[in-house]
């Protein structure tokens, strides 16, 4: 800390006619911390062509929300981060995505492609919800997977890989982050908003995502991790997504084709309950498993396999194929 800021503060400590607004306001003002920032709202984040939006062919719902929402992001230390992927993964695969975490991302990348996904009432989802709108275990707190990064081809229609909290029933919001297969780039977003794009991937790339609430301060946990790279993302946002279900998916734009892709694996994949345990696609606790085939209404399809145990405890392994098994 320079001289001159240490007087500033120094200053208005020792005469007590501060506020701690005004104090912090100083603080920000000269660096010495960072003030919390506004997702989708500035214009130097990343907006590739669509957003990865809500089910537009929900089978319990066709209300869809576009408003843009105010989200504020919080920045988290390093060791919280990790308290929250151990809570996230377990132990054993937890310590292993702690190992590979070595590079944080602390800015998005700044592009801007501006188109985005439109057309209500088309399929545009593939891969497995628990719905528990019914069933009264409510509220859905979290959902995380390991996922592999299978690009599209360079002219095909943009499709992406997710984990997410929310986007099929009431309002659909929805908390989301994961990769795009078009443009090999992670991201996170809070639908209606646009997402923001993170740091670039290789084809074969082993990824994890987990969006989760935290109890403690009441704030939604993003992160997204490429264990191949070591490069990771995360931070604290304020949101409030629909708590009614929780995702693994494959998208696609609505009314394009589906491309051809490798098979995408969700090894480990777990749901939050209301009592913060983590849990399988298979558990009692699941109000409506939806089974999601993507029928595009121009070319294609895109579907789940079975369901198997996963290695990581209460976790399931499936995937998604440009098919539907």
């Amino acid at each position: 800390m320079s001289r001159r800021i240490f007087e500033r503060v120094a200053s208005a400590i020792s005469t007590f006619r501060f506020s701690w607004s005004k104090l912090v306001a100083i603080l920000v003002a000269t660096g010495i911390i960072i003030a919390p920032l506004t997702a989708g709202t500035s214009t130097a984040l990343a907006r590739f062509p669509q957003s990865y939006g809500p089910n537009q062919g929900s089978p319990s719902s066709s209300k869809t929300t576009s408003a843009p929402l105010q989200v504020k992001e919080y920045n988290i230390s390093t060791v919280r981060v990790e308290q929250l992927v151990l809570k996230a993964f377990g132990p054993s695969l937890g310590a292993k995505i702690i190992s590979r975490m070595l590079y944080r991302v602390i800015k998005p990348l700044a592009v801007d492609y501006h188109l985005k996904y439109t057309n209500a009432n088309s399929p545009n989802w593939a891969g497995y919800i628990v719905d528990n709108s019914n069933n009264g275990i409510l509220p859905v707190n979290g959902s995380a997977s390991v996922f592999n990064v299978s690009p599209v081809c360079s002219t095909c229609t943009d499709t992406a890989t997710w984990v997410g909290v929310g986007g099929q029933n009431g309002a659909k919001y929805l908390a989301q982050t994961g990769i795009d297969q078009l443009y090999l780039k992670s991201w996170y977003e809070f639908w209606p908003n646009s997402p923001h794009y993170l740091f670039p991937l290789h084809s074969g790339d082993q990824m994890t995502g987990t969006v989760q609430y935290d109890t403690t301060n009441g704030l939604w946990f993003i992160y997204i991790g490429d264990t191949t790279t070591g490069t990771y993302y995360s931070n604290e946002f304020s949101f409030n997504p629909d708590q009614t279900t929780a995702e693994g998916i494959v998208e696609v734009q609505p009314n394009g084709p589906v491309p051809s892709f490798s098979p995408v694996n969700f090894p480990n994949y777990s749901w939050q309950d209301n009592h913060g345990y983590w849990q399988p696609l298979t558990s009692p606790k699941v109000g409506t498993l939806w089974d999601e085939c993507l029928v595009s209404p121009v070319s294609g399809y895109a579907g789940p396999g079975s369901i198997t145990s996963g290695s990581g405890g209460n976790t399931s392994d499936f995937s998604i194929y440009d098919y539907c098994p």
